[in-house]
């Protein structure tokens, strides 16, 4: 049995996340991640309730949407 799409591209956000591709701690807009993905709009809102429901990001109206635990922010690695 395959999984849902919107899980799926959950966990994708996650690895992403993991992997610091997200530095910042803010996370694209979902507009440009339609189009990353190739779905819709209402597969990356459910994608979205996911991700904050596991309070991996918040979404601040207006604002953006962010990390929510410093552990999902790489670390910076210092210059020696």
């Amino acid at each position: 049995m395959s999984r849902t799409r919107y899980i799926e591209i959950a966990d994708d956000l996650v690895k992403r996340i993991e992997n610091g591709e997200f530095p910042t701690g803010k996370v694209p807009a979902m507009a440009s991640l339609i189009p990353y993905y190739g779905t819709s709009w209402r597969t990356l809102s459910r994608t979205w309730e996911r991700l904050v429901s596991q309070r991996v990001i918040r979404v601040v109206p207006g604002v953006g949407t962010f990390l929510v635990s410093a552990s999902y922010i790489p670390k910076q690695r210092k210059h020696r």
